[in-house]
């Protein structure tokens, strides 16, 4: 049934598609045929236009030679007495008309062309009147009326009186003409000649006749000469008609007056007033002919012309006729239907082929919509019946549960078996009780009334059993209603799984969480003997020790430095993969950082032969809110990598403030190299944890592939990011910008102290020079550029990195008036002068400052050395100190750190609990405790020593970053990060001293920042120095560098016993330089490091 009504829809389809073509074609048809005719009625109006203008411009012909004659004969009468006195030859013209028996031809005296005279006036009375006459003729034949040269026609004619006694005839009169006016008469012959002019005057009346001149007529052949038209023109005198002129024109001369050739269209014709003659030439052309041979069948039609063009059609022409006034000509245009076609052709040939095209694109159009729409669709139709009937018997075998509810009438309107297994095959009722709990469910959802859902539903059922159910819905149309699709899945298996899946999860985070508290127990177990061990070398390098011990100390310092750094990356990448990593914003200098970090790596990059640059904005010199030791491990980091990976070339190391808004700074910290490069494919990898940009990597240069993870991670805590850019073999650049809170409580920056003072900057590198220059007019000074006029008085000279050139004079040019301040990587950090030159390292701008500050004169700021902080031997002595360590290694270390710093009350508590018993048996005046003990904790001991006494002083130590600790650590006094050095032991006890010792005046308030051992120690040094330095002079003298080697290096262990950091650092910097062999520079670093030495001793 429904094949056979699709076959009976698939007919009738196309009958109706086929029918409204033929309908839509046939009014294309009709269209195309009015346009047609619509273009030819156009044609049509176009040539009436064109006969219009064209019979204008006869009529314009016509209405310009009746003005010029009108206006002569106006003229002429307003002048009439002017004329009386003009000169004619009258008594000759008058002799000849009585010597030639009244018939005579003028010369050149009287008109400009032969004019033949018939008169009777030859008479002396008559001789006024042929004055006038003659004055008439000369005028009219000296006027464009009948002057061929001047008018290019001439028209022929005759001027006499209306009394028949003159006559004047141009042109000339024929000789027979002549003949027969001298045997008439001149009366008689005037009579005969002006008869039919004086007849035409006579039928009109005298008012018409003056009112309307000229006058137009049929011509007649009176002359002789077959002419078209005849004007008269009369003229009065005292309105009396005196003089007359008839005017006749030729045939001959018509055409070139009224129908020039470039004017005239084919088809355009003049008639006569009856409409039978043709004025003018006739056509050359055959067809013209006939089409002329057909104007003039039809003269009953062109008779009927007025002043309006008229259209008439008969016999396959077209006539249009129109009346020319004043001659009362008659003008034709005809053209024919072989003239439509030829004129409209390309019209008539585009409208056929559009149409064609219009047609064929409309049955090419219903073609294919019959073929590719229609029969497809029937057979879609047809597939689509068949898809119900197959998706029927889909449903019914599918393993999932389908079901179409309609909330409206609260009915399924259809389910599959599968359905109606999973429910239990329950009821009806029940069913419907499950599809009404799901709308329910589903209308609970956050998004409510959503077309698509999924939701799992716990169904009881009937025999007390639960099952999980997940249901999909989807609201759709279904049999012309809104019903809601559902499909059921078996869920009970899934949720077995996910049972499953949640303990292993939960197994999983066990694990997970066991392995970070093993990292944590195997880091802070590997710390603690790292920490004991580096204390005792510390201890051990501060001992009388010989050359070759002394390098093996220091490279086994060198080597925990990097297992103890390793150990600390490890352990932060394990707290970043718990979120326990935090940051401690304190006030710091970003350009500080950055100066600190580059210091600790100069000697080592520099000591490579790469050069090393250290560039500072100074809008970072200020003080801001920030994680100090994150920054430094940022940098450390970077600058590691940077020196690692380059062998040749430069390293840079720079800082800019990017902006400043609400309350932050930004500041960007840029590591650029020459090194090996990253492929730019590894570069979006380099920054996941122990990722390298090649295997080959670790095995040449060594790492683990944590820095770079630590430093993006860090960054992204500090609110910032990282970038990089680099390319193979050209190097790599890494930037971080970081924001910065503004320290409100910042000092005010110092007034400037070079203020007056020209110094001229020479720096290859021209950010570090724009740097340079901004820094030098903050300070105050003028920066003067290196071609300014010698004429300027130039006091400093800054050379920043400048080559061994630039340390003679000679080369730099005009002699600064005050010296010259050399800048290099490789100079000391506290300026070292030399007559009028200073070095000092470009890694310090305090260093700077001062260099050039004591080129002025002014008093340096003294640097702070641990020599010159001495205090009384007894201080020390007398604190009684209580150490609460677990670690026997670290209770051993700290009590000889104490020992070696004096301190000889010193007790020791293995816990907390023990702690507290030996304070409650005698108070300690310092209390240091480890955090991480047994029985009672650090936290828990400062709790219960604030309970006996609030102003007890406890340091906590701990092998933590102090911003992991920071809540459990704010009440103790002050912080020792593991592993504790002297130096940060010694600091310590200064401020117990200081806080348990009054000042009274400045000098005391000095003598009180030392500790005895310092001034023991000192003591010894200063007895010792004297010689010492005689034999590095005397090796420098020698050029022994073995001798300078050992001398050097014994020189360096007794300054780190004397805790002189700053000179032991110069000191390594010296070392650095032994293998250039350049011993004027060793020279130049020895004495400056022995002025140094010489200042901190006193």
């Amino acid at each position: 049934m429904p094949q056979r009504l699709l076959t009976k829809t698939g007919r009738y389809s196309r009958r109706v598609l086929y029918g409204c073509t033929a309908a839509l074609s046939i009014a294309i048809v009709g269209a195309v045929l009015l346009l047609g005719r619509g273009i030819i009625d156009q044609y049509g109006d176009r040539q009436v236009a064109r006969f219009v203008r064209t019979s204008g411009e006869v009529r314009t012909e016509v209405d310009g030679l009746s003005a010029r004659l009108a206006q002569f004969a106006d003229l002429y009468e307003g002048v009439w007495n002017l004329r009386q006195n003009d000169v004619v030859p009258t008594r000759r013209y008058a002799g000849k008309l009585a010597a030639d028996r009244g018939a005579t031809v003028t010369g050149a005296d009287l008109t400009a062309t032969p004019v033949t005279l018939i008169s009777s006036l030859d008479r002396p009375a008559d001789g006024a009147r042929l004055a006038m006459a003659l004055r008439v003729l000369r005028d009219v034949s000296g006027a464009p009326l009948m002057d061929a040269q001047k008018l290019g026609v001439t028209l022929d004619g005759f001027l006499y009186t209306p009394d028949a006694t003159f006559l004047a005839a141009f042109p000339a009169l024929r000789p027979a003409d002549l003949r027969s006016a001298r045997e008439q008469g001149p009366q008689p012959f005037i009579r005969e000649r002006i008869a039919a002019v004086e007849q035409r005057i006579a039928s009109s009346a005298p008012e018409a006749v003056r009112g309307r001149r000229p006058l137009w007529y049929p011509a007649d052949e009176t002359n002789g000469h077959a002419s078209v038209s005849q004007l008269i023109v009369p003229m009065y005198r005292d309105n009396a008609r005196v003089l007359t002129i008839a005017l006749t024109l030729p045939d001959a001369q018509f055409t070139r007056f009224f129908l020039r050739k470039e004017s005239r269209r084919p088809g355009f014709f003049l008639l006569s007033q009856t409409g039978q003659r043709s004025l003018g030439d006739l056509p050359a052309d055959l067809e013209e002919r006939r089409l002329l041979d057909t104007v003039l069948a039809n003269a009953d039609w062109s008779r009927q012309a007025g002043a309006e063009p008229t259209t008439f059609y008969k016999d396959g022409v077209f006539f249009v006729s129109r009346r020319i006034a004043g001659p009362d000509w008659i003008a034709v245009y005809a053209y024919r239907w072989q003239d439509v076609w030829s004129d409209l052709q390309h019209e008539f040939f585009a409208g056929m082929v559009f149409c064609v095209l219009v047609l064929g694109l409309l049955w090419a159009t219903a073609a294919y919509f019959d073929l590719r729409v229609t029969r497809p669709l029937l057979s879609d139709a047809k597939k689509l019946i068949e898809a119900e009937h197959f998706s029927k018997a889909i449903i019914d075998t599918l393993p999932i549960g389908i079901g179409v509810y309609s909330p409206e009438t609260d009915s399924i309107l259809l389910e599959n078996s599968v359905a109606v297994r999973m429910l239990g095959n329950v009821s009806n009722e029940q069913r419907l009780r499950f599809y009404r709990h799901v709308m329910h469910e589903r209308d609970a959802e956050p998004v409510p009334g959503a077309r698509h859902s999924f939701i799992e539903v716990r169904w009881e059922r009937a025999e007390g059993q639960s099952s999980y159910i997940g249901v999909a819905s989807s609201w759709t149309r279904f049999g012309g209603r809104s019903a809601v699709l559902l499909g059921l899945v078996d869920m009970n298996e899934r949720k077995a799984n996910e049972i499953l899946l949640m303990e292993a999860k939960q197994t999983a985070d066990e694990a997970n969480r066991a392995k970070s508290m093993f990292l944590a127990i195997v880091g802070h177990e590997i710390r603690t003997p790292l920490h004991g061990a580096m204390g005792h070398l510390e201890l051990l390098a501060r001992s009388a020790l010989s050359l070759e011990q002394r390098e093996w100390v220091d490279m086994t310092s060198r080597s925990f430095d990097a297992l103890l750094t390793l150990v600390n990356d490890l352990l932060d990448s394990t707290k970043l993969e718990a979120n326990a990593l935090q940051i401690s914003p304190v006030p710091m200098c970003p350009n500080e950082v950055l100066e600190r970090c580059a210091r600790s790596f100069g000697a080592a990059i520099v000591q490579g032969g790469v050069a090393f640059h250290c560039i500072t904005d100074p809008d970072l010199d200020l003080v801001v809110d920030g994680d100090d030791q994150r920054l430094t491990q940022i940098l450390q980091n970077l600058l590691s990598n940077a020196a690692k990976f380059t062998e040749r070339g430069t390293i840079t190391i720079a800082s800019r403030c990017l902006k400043r808004e609400d309350g932050k700074v930004w500041a960007r910290f840029e590591v650029a190299d020459t090194g090996i490069g990253i492929p730019a494919a590894m570069q979006s990898t380099i920054f996941n944890p122990l990722a390298q940009a090649d295997d080959s990597i670790s095995r040449r240069f060594g790492g683990t592939g944590l820095g770079l993870f630590l430093c993006r991670n860090l960054a992204h805590l500090m609110g910032g990011r990282i970038s990089v850019r680099s390319e193979p073999g050209i190097g790599s650049a890494f930037r971080v910008d970081l924001p910065f809170a503004q320290n409100t409580r910042a000092p005010a920056p110092p007034p400037p102290v070079l203020t007056g003072l020209s110094v001229e900057l020479l720096c290859p590198v021209s950010q570090w020079r724009g740097m340079l220059a901004e820094r030098l007019r903050r300070w105050g000074a003028t920066v003067r550029p290196a071609e300014a006029s010698a004429a300027e008085p130039l006091h400093i000279r800054l050379a920043v990195e400048a080559d061994g050139r630039a340390w003679h004079a000679a080369d730099l040019g005009t002699v600064p008036l005050l010296g010259t301040v050399f800048v290099t990587a490789k100079g000391p950090l506290h300026a070292h002068r030399d007559g009028q030159k200073i070095e000092v390292s470009s890694f310090t701008r305090e260093g700077l400052l001062a260099a050039l500050t004591e080129l002025t004169g002014a008093a340096a700021r003294p640097a702070e050395t641990p020599v010159s902080m001495a205090v009384d031997e007894g201080l020390g002595a007398d604190l009684d100190i209580l150490v609460a360590e677990d670690d026997a290694v670290n209770r051993t270390l700290i009590r000889h750190q104490l020992a070696a710093l004096g301190c000889q009350r010193v007790r020791v508590a293995v816990d907390g609990v023990e702690a507290l018993e030996m304070w409650l048996e005698r108070r300690a005046d310092l209390v240091i405790t480890d955090l991480g003990m047994p029985r009672l904790d650090g936290i828990g001991l400062l709790h219960k020593l604030r309970e006996l006494d609030p102003r007890a002083r406890v340091i906590a130590t701990s092998a933590s970053v102090s911003a992991e600790i920071k809540a459990d650590v704010e009440q103790f006094s002050s912080l020792l990060q593991k592993p504790v050095s002297l130096g940060d032991l010694r600091r310590i006890l200064r401020q117990e001293m200081l806080s348990r010792t009054a000042s009274p005046t400045p000098a005391v308030a000095e003598t009180v920042r030392a500790d005895a051992l310092d001034a023991l120690l000192r003591q010894a040094f200063r007895t010792e120095w004297n010689k010492e330095r005689k034999s590095i002079e005397q090796a420098l003298a020698g050029k022994d560098m073995d001798a300078l080697r050992r001398r050097v290096h014994r020189l360096q262990g007794a300054l780190m016993a004397l805790g002189a950091d700053a000179l032991v650092e110069e000191l390594r910097g010296l070392q650095d330089i032994y293998s250039r062999a350049d011993w004027a520079l060793i020279a130049i670093r020895c004495h400056q490091l022995l002025a140094h030495v010489d200042a901190s001793v006193g």
